[in-house]
């Protein structure tokens, strides 16, 4: 019984010293460290840290030896730890990726996103500073001097493009939100105090720009008739950096 539990002991001492000996030859993890910045470009006409808030970020191992790290918008640390000498993807958003069509009853709003990539080294620190692109555009009107003393409504509708697509009406001082994936098109229904109807054809605009506002700028025209001359409205166009 006495030798039992003498060959008892020295087995639990064996195994005790080669778990230690595996410790010992496992290698340490190489470890670095990322400090992230992220804002949104274009910034707002007045920036402030929620601003920068509102960003998610994904930390993604493209290998994927690594499980993609999530930091929800407000809470991405100063400084994120990483196994080093890797490439990591970081991919900041705002979360209104599926929804920001339908926000502000159906005008849109703002939407970012993007993606850029990191080099982490041993024993150090990288530092990147990343601004987030807009991926829609906005679209507003401005109409002439007086026009309430001349027409008495009006409708001006953009929509995403020739086949039907989003659809939007928009009054002067509200801005409607378009993907930067594809054009626009708008046309303008006005009545004026005579009760004729000014209006002209969709007219199609097909480059645009993600983080722009296109300003469609209505001017007065004369129209003749067999009654006499009226007053019409022309358009132009003018390409601006948003103003949030």
């Amino acid at each position: 019984m006495k030798r039992l539990h003498i060959i008892y002991i020295i087995s639990i001492l064996l195994l005790s010293f080669t778990s230690c000996s595996n410790e010992e030859l496992a290698p340490a993890q190489k470890k670095g460290t990322l400090e992230l910045t992220v804002s949104r470009f274009p910034l707002p006409a007045v920036s402030t840290r929620a601003v920068e808030a509102d960003l998610n970020v994904d930390v993604i191992d493209p290998s994927g030896e690594e499980a993609t790290q999530h930091f929800a918008a407000g809470y991405v640390p100063a400084k994120i730890i990483l196994t080093a000498d890797k490439e990591y993807r970081i991919v900041a958003y705002t979360s209104n990726q599926n929804t920001w069509q339908s926000a502000n009853n159906g005008l849109g709003e703002p939407c970012f996103l993007g993606e850029t990539t990191a080099s982490v080294e041993e024993d150090a620190t990288v530092y990147v500073n990343y601004q987030v692109p807009m991926i829609n555009y906005a679209v507003t009107i401005t109409l002439p001097e007086m026009f309430d003393d001349y027409f008495k409504s009006y409708t001006f509708t953009v929509s995403d493009g020739l086949d039907g697509g989003r659809s939007v009406r928009i009054a002067e001082g509200q801005k409607g939100y378009f993907s930067a994936t594809r054009g626009f098109q708008y046309e303008l229904w006005a009545t004026n105090t005579d009760e004729r109807t000014s209006h002209h054809s969709p007219i199609e605009v097909e480059v645009v720009e993600g983080g722009k506002c296109y300003n469609i700028h209505y001017l007065y025209g004369t129209d003749i008739n067999t009654g006499g001359i009226d007053i019409v409205i022309t358009d132009d166009i003018d390409q601006e950096d948003i103003d949030f």
